[in-house]
């Protein structure tokens, strides 16, 4: 008999496995890559930093692996940001909100790698009123005496 078959499920995953991704988990991924590319890190240097792989930090990032309580705290330490940070922007529902530039990490990434800032905040404005523009837009309604 293979000492394979009827084998339960194997866990190949270093650090608590997630079958399906948890909205709370892609969250946390995305704020994770903001960080480290806010940082100008590669995976490599982050995964060297906590004794990981770059894999798994990419794992960590897509939301495929869960991250435990020290390991985030531990990413905090090496990225030099509160570990609250990764939690910002999730509704109570678990669910991220999104709001304008703050909403998505790697614009608020990119925003922040702009050195004048001056630029980053005229950026900033532009892209929130884009969003305002686009989300008012996404409604159509038409003038009033107009028929369809």
């Amino acid at each position: 008999m293979d000492p394979a078959a009827g084998a339960g499920p194997r866990l190949v995953c270093e650090e608590f496995p997630v079958t399906n991704k948890d909205p709370v988990d892609a969250h946390i991924g995305n704020r994770l890559r903001a960080a480290r590319e806010l940082r100008r890190m590669t995976l490599g240097q982050v995964g060297r930093s906590v004794g990981l792989t770059y894999q798994q930090i990419r794992k960590y990032e897509s939301g495929e692996n869960r991250l435990s309580a020290s390991r985030l705290y531990g990413l905090s330490l090496v990225l030099k940001i509160e570990p609250s940070f990764f939690f910002q922007g999730l509704g109570e529902g678990g669910e991220a909100r999104t709001t304008g530039a703050s909403g998505d990490p790697a614009l608020v990434a990119a925003l922040n790698r702009i050195g004048n800032p001056d630029i980053r905040h005229h950026l900033k404005g532009l892209i929130e009123v884009l969003d305002s523009d686009f989300a008012n837009a996404s409604a159509p309604s038409l003038p009033s005496g107009s028929r369809s």
